[in-house]
């Protein structure tokens, strides 16, 4: 019960904030006529009454305040008075009551709060906090649910040996910030609701084991509580009409392959559990007809189309209609390589036009017709996909550490038919995904293995409604939403576009983003959200860019490792896929084991066997690591050695994205293909790099990795290489107030690539450049510079000239630049005024310059990096 306030106790009212309605007063019950009222407001706030006289010839007259200043009274459920304040965030449902899902965001949530609310609590060892926030990075685990930008209700629990965390959104529509104090909710009578929870528990000072819940369904809150599922409900425009029409599309799984396509031999259809195949007769179109069978092999596809109008009650049916219809099932007799998707008139696009969503798809690239089986599944529109999973983590037992997740998907469906609004028919697909990492300490050696598993129909995502209701399933930007996001730079926003309604984020690459326009993983180390091979963020790469050339090497220069074999170094890859831990539909291992020979130096042997669950592709290497690093300091030099030679057959493509800093552009992602270069070959890349600075600093990068095509598969191919060699020195001294830093760059690089038709180059490029500066006072400075380019195509010249022959050629450039450093407002300003002109003259071309001048002030925090 409330307290009696002071404010009670003096004037003798009751508190105003505690619900206990009107009352009666027998102190005032007198039979007179005379209307009057109880003293109320006013007379608190002015002790003023309804027949007194106003004069305010001494007493100065106070002008009516406004009784929002405070907030409004709040209560709770059971009439307890909360506090006088102001309502900042509010979710509620009612069921059953129409459009009674109400998500309300007061402006207050952003201005004063910037969308983020905290409760916390603790006591002892117990830890309590529950946040309601637009983009909350989020991770349950890697299999089930990884967000950078998670936009509910999270509330975690801890103690000392148990951990639990709950999640809570309406994903389809997470509620916008409102722009009135009163009112703004955002509603909705069909929506998707996400659940979430992880609990973990400690055992022992070693081990942890944890269980993970995710859930999203379709509800409607006109429909009773008890009657919405968590498997979802259709309901509202997903469930008006009927299903009139179903199309079943057949075809090859591996269609790049060309041969060993899905083979159809039967078909029948099942309505509420009775066979229709004599009176539902489906047109079949496409396909290659032989010996009884229809084959779609390659790009040839087969469809079913069944025209469920066509319905005829036999003496088995219960039902006369088409429109009593609660459940169809297709039954199809395949074999081979065979994918199935289904759609109906009820599964469209905006426009209406049918949507295929996959069915049914066959293990392996079988080609010989033994998995010959039938096949029998429900039709239904997606409601609902969940995550049940267990993990178990083992950290420092006596050098053992091992990690693994087992994860089993379910993904629902319900039959759609107007008349029907509970306990709609329910199909369920199941996919499963694992993985199990193991390492060993045990000085000098070390033992890793990793094994893993996801099955190809394995999904994080489920689709959601729009403020109609609707569905449209070739959407994925706005109907589809993610458990696991594509994060591969993991920065504030998630690589692909999926709706959103929390704040919008500002970065280096553009402000109010709600995705990433700029991923380039591995290449950020400076964590800046620039590219480290455009630092300056202009429209020219650092290893192109007169003077700053000189530090930066090409990206082919660097050493990183290769472990799918399609020529981008792994950490520099960027995808389309939820970030998963493994490849979808993916199974394999990968084990090595590791000596360190002497400190600094370890030798690693491993194999890597991995294979598509769908197709017949397999990933094979038997690997070789050589890492050695030596420093001598009494000559200020280090030696760094790396050697990767490898056994590889890897016919698995594994197309990415890569970043590229293209010249005229601030980078962006290029699709590069992976064309299979080492079906069957022999890969060595070795890297030397040796940094002497005792006399004259001097550093020599040198890069070598060939590709020894083996097989009989490769006749397309030729043996691929690339040899580069940097070699590069600077030299710092001081002439009468001149500090003159001389410097040679030296670039050498023979490359040949895998495709015969792609040209081989070999190019020398000098570099000699002078920088001068000299201080003016103690805040100007004035630098020069000159830089002379010498570049030499080492092949001969063809006739004609290809595409992407370079002349050689000569470049000079020469620059100056007075910079002034000083301190403005609380600000370190720095003000540059330079000029830089660059001539060019290539072989058969006439000369060519530029000039480019700039006045440029920068406004800093005066810290350094």
């Amino acid at each position: 019960m409330p307290q009696e306030s002071g404010a009670q106790r003096a004037t003798g009212f009751d508190n105003p904030y505690y619900t206990t309605g009107t009352e009666i007063s027998p102190a005032t019950l007198v039979p007179s006529v005379r209307k009057w009222y109880l003293p109320q407001r006013l007379y608190l706030l002015y002790d003023w009454r309804q027949e007194q006289y106003s004069n305010y010839a001494r007493d100065n007259y106070e002008r009516y305040t406004n009784v929002f200043l405070e907030g409004s009274p709040f209560y709770d459920i059971y009439g307890n008075y909360i506090t006088q304040g102001w309502l900042v965030y509010d979710w509620t449902e009612d069921y059953p009551e129409d459009n009674a899902s109400l998500i309300t965001k007061n402006p207050r949530f952003r201005s004063w709060f910037d969308n983020l609310l905290i409760s916390s609590s603790h006591s002892g060892q117990f830890h309590s906090s529950l946040m309601v926030g637009d983009a909350i990075r989020t991770t349950l685990t890697p299999l089930t649910f990884s967000k950078p930008r998670f936009d509910g209700i999270q509330w975690d629990l801890l103690s000392d040996k148990y951990a639990v965390t709950l999640l809570s959104s309406r994903v389809s529509n997470t509620g916008e910030i409102s722009s009135t104090e009163i009112g703004g909710a955002v509603q909705a009578n069909t929506f998707t609701n996400l659940w979430a929870a992880k609990g973990q528990v400690q055992i022992g000072d070693f081990a942890s084991m944890g269980m993970t819940f995710v859930n999203a369904a379709h509800r409607n809150t006109s429909v009773p509580f008890g009657d919405n599922s968590l498997n979802g409900l259709l309901s509202g425009p997903m469930n008006a009409d009927f299903v009139r029409s179903i199309v079943v599309r057949i075809s090859d799984d591996s269609p790049e392959d060309g041969e060993g396509g899905a083979l159809l031999s039967r078909w029948r259809i099942f309505i509420n559990g009775i066979e229709h195949t004599d009176d539902i007769i489906p047109t079949v179109e496409g396909g290659l007809r032989r010996r009884g069978v229809i084959e779609a092999s390659g790009t040839d596809i087969i469809t079913l189309t069944y025209n469920i109008e066509d319905f005829s009650p036999s003496i088995d049916d219960e039902i006369d209609d088409f429109r009593e219809i609660e459940q169809i099932e297709i039954g199809l007799v395949l074999a081979n390589d065979y994918r199935v998707d289904v759609t109906s008139n009820k599964q469209t696009n905006n426009l209406g036009t049918p949507v295929f969503l996959p069915v049914l798809r066959a293990p392996g690239n079988v080609k010989d017709g033994s998995n010959q089986a039938f096949h029998k599944f429900d039709y239904g529109l997606p409601t609902g996909t969940r995550m049940l999973g267990f993990d178990l983590a083992i950290n420092g037992v006596e050098g053992f550490d091992l990690k693994g997740e087992f994860v089993r998907n379910f993904q629902y469906r319900r039959f759609s038919n107007e008349n029907i609004t509970k306990n709609q028919n329910l199909a369920t697909n199941k996919a499963d995904a694992f993985y199990l990492t193991a390492q060993k300490r045990s000085y000098p050696w070390t033992f890793f293995g990793e094994l893993f598993s996801i099955d190809a129909d394995y999904s994080t995502r489920a689709f959601i409604p729009n403020a109609e209701g609707e569905v449209f399933y070739d959407n994925e930007q706005r109907h589809i939403y993610e458990f696991v996001d594509d994060n591969d730079d993991q920065d504030e926003l998630a690589d692909w576009t999926r709706r959103t309604f929390g704040s919008r984020v500002n970065t280096r690459q553009g402000q109010g983003l709600l995705a990433d326009n700029a991923v380039f993983p591995g290449i950020d180390e400076d964590n800046d959200d620039i590219s480290d091979f455009n630092r300056n963020f202009n429209a020219q790469p650092d290893y192109e860019e007169p003077f700053l050339r000189f530090d930066v090497e090409a990206p082919e220069f660097l050493f990183g490792l290769d472990m799918n074999s399609n020529g981008v170094i792994d950490r520099f890859e960027d995808d389309n896929e939820a970030d998963y831990p493994y490849k979808l539909g993916r199974r394999g291992y990968n084990l090595y084991t590791a000596l360190e020979v002497i400190p600094n130096t370890t030798v690693m042997l491993g194999r890597l066997d991995q294979r598509l669950l769908q197709t017949a592709r397999e990933n094979q290497s038997t690997y070789f690591l050589l890492t050695a690093k030596k420093e001598f300091p009494e000559k200020d030099l280090t030696v760094q050695l790396i050697v990767n030679p490898r056994k590889v057959q890897d016919d698995i493509p594994d197309d990415v994205l890569l970043w590229k800093d293209l010249p005229g552009t601030r980078g962006r992602a290029v699709f590069t293909r992976d064309i299979l270069a080492a079906r069957d070959a022999f890969i060595n890349t070795s890297y030397l790099e040796v940094h002497y600075n005792q006399y004259l600093p001097l550093t020599a990068k040198i890069k070598h990795e060939f590709y020894n095509q083996v097989g009989s598969k490769q006749d397309d191919l030729r043996d691929q290489g690339f040899f580069g060699i940097v070699t590069k020195g600077k030299y710092t001294t001081d002439i009468r107030g001149w500090e003159l830093e001389p410097r040679w760059k030296q670039i050498y690089s023979n490359r040949v690539p895998a495709q015969r038709s792609t040209l081989k180059t070999r190019e020398l490029t000098e570099i000699f450049s002078l920088l001068a500066v000299r201080p003016i006072n103690r805040n100007i400075s004035f630098v020069a510079g000159a830089e002379y380019e010498i570049f030499n195509n080492l092949r001969d010249k063809p006739d004609p000239l290809p595409s992407g022959y370079l002349l050689d050629g000569r470049t000079l450039i020469l620059a100056g630049q007075v910079s002034n450093n000083s301190a403005y407002l609380g600000y370190a300003l720095t003000t540059n005024v330079g000029v830089r002109w660059l001539r060019n003259n290539f072989d058969e071309s006439p000369a060519s310059s530029e000039m480019f001048s700039f006045i440029t002030v920068f406004a800093g925090l005066g810290t350094d990096r």
